[in-house]
């Protein structure tokens, strides 16, 4: 990608901390505390990671506070993945939530089969502020999936709304093909987990008003992951029409109680898409296997508007697969309008992709394309997006807090963003510094 050198030469980006295989991260609402979690099972705590005043030193400590390598399955994209922190952690509770790879039936199998291999889990832990680490027996389970059918789209991106309930993410677990018993692909089958978004409450019971809470066919699928007949729906499911749902992103933006987020959906052959969720979006179907991006699933000029009568949910952006480097759009940030951040920023939202690389600024305001005036689709965001950073293999990032302005004595806020590219591996943040100096580097390593 051809990174936008004016807009670019006004930031610094700045390890943080070396991890290896590095999945996501969550920073606590105090701001002192980062959590990490590395694919092969290990959960690291990253402290010190932020200076005294915005664009100054750091000298941040990073140690490994859980260890679930001998009950998880990692090979492929398996992998201890999401991670979050309850907003009152620290003052009400300590406590963690995690998305990991379970090895239920100690069956790691590789092979597209249902009858075989682990499931993912979603479970809640308690972190130990005396013993300052995890409390290994602490975990409660909220759900476990069905079998994953392949070693790929395990999904796992785990938020809070402002509504207070966990929002997360269930990939199809490589289901496309695959049907329940009643014939229905897993994406869309109401019954099981795969290629969905979940929400729960923080205990992890069902919200009163989530779709199918009182339905007279409801049933909370938990621990197996689906209902005991194809005609039922899962409690817990809040959308449908899923492939690989790799992260989303809470906008910080609304206003107090509105849940807003981006979906960032990992495509197939042709199209990456972003799409939106959250308030107005309970039971939304996005239409997976049946259409992708704007079009009719794996094409590129049957592109007409789904049909009403089949409720399908268009993403907001789309992008085209590279010739090359195909495409897998992973990480995603909206810019929080009190980040410190230019003007330019305002409204705005950054993703990266994983496979052709890059952080892209989706900023209002562009002009797109779409049937009938246009064969292939154009997203609007594809005339006024920007390149930040060139950066690779990129698959998560947060704002976080990064010292108070020399200036204003105000809060300033930067990216923060795990990679797993080589030598760049680990957590890295990029930071405004306008006419600033460079601050220095730190070099943190965790194995």
């Amino acid at each position: 990608p051809e990174i936008d050198s004016d807009l670019a030469s006004q930031f610094d980006d700045t390890e943080i901390a070396k991890i290896k295989s590095p999945m996501s991260l969550a920073i606590t609402p105090d701001g002192t505390k980062m959590f990490v979690t590395q694919k092969e099972g290990y959960l690291h705590l990253v402290e010190n990671f932020q200076p005294n005043t915005a664009g100054g030193s750091v000298s941040s400590r990073t140690r490994t506070v859980l260890n679930i390598f001998n009950i998880m399955c990692s090979n492929g994209e398996r992998a201890l993945g999401g991670v979050a922190v309850h907003p009152k952690f620290g003052t009400d509770n300590h406590w963690i939530y995690l998305y990991y790879t379970y090895n239920k039936y100690d069956d790691c199998d590789e092979s597209v089969n249902v009858n075989t291999g682990p499931v993912n889990r979603f479970s809640r832990w308690t972190y130990d502020e005396d013993r300052g680490m995890v409390d290994p027996d602490s975990e409660e389970v909220f759900f476990d999936t069905p079998r994953v059918p392949a070693k790929l789209h395990n999904s796992g991106d785990i938020a809070f709304g402002k509504d207070g309930n966990i929002y997360v993410t269930v990939g199809d677990g490589g289901g496309r093909t695959i049907r329940n018993r009643a014939g229905v692909v897993y994406p869309q089958a109401l019954d099981r987990l795969f290629g969905k978004v979940i929400r729960l409450t923080d205990e992890g019971k069902i919200p009163s008003d989530n779709p199918y809470a009182d339905d007279p066919d409801g049933y909370v699928c938990g621990m197996d992951g689906e209902a005991p007949s194809a005609d039922m729906k899962c409690k817990e499911i809040y959308s449908r029409g899923h492939r690989n749902p790799i992260r989303f992103a809470m906008n910080p933006n609304t206003a107090d109680g509105v849940t807003e987020y981006y979906i960032n959906e990992v495509g197939r052959a042709v199209w990456e898409e972003i799409s939106r969720g959250g308030d107005g979006y309970a039971g939304a179907n996005y239409g997976y296997p049946e259409r992708t991006g704007k079009c009719v699933e794996d094409s590129e000029t049957n592109c007409k508007p789904p049909d009403e009568k089949d409720g399908y949910t268009d993403p907001v952006h789309w992008y085209h697969h590279d010739p090359e480097h195909g495409g897998a759009v992973t990480a995603g940030a909206f810019v929080p309008n009190d980040a410190g951040w230019p003007g330019v920023f305002q409204d705005s939202y950054i993703y990266a992709d994983y496979s052709i690389g890059g952080f892209y600024v989706m900023t209002p305001g562009g002009k797109g394309c779409e049937y009938p005036d246009c064969k292939v689709p154009v997203s609007p965001y594809e005339s006024s997006k920007k390149v930040l950073s060139d950066r690779e293999a990129v698959i998560h990032m947060a704002f976080g807090p990064a010292g108070m302005d020399k200036d204003t004595g105000r809060p300033r806020q930067s990216l923060y963003y795990v990679s797993r590219d080589g030598g760049h591996r680990g957590v890295h943040k990029i930071e405004f510094t306008g006419t600033a100096n460079r601050g220095p580097k730190a070099n943190i390593v965790a194995d």
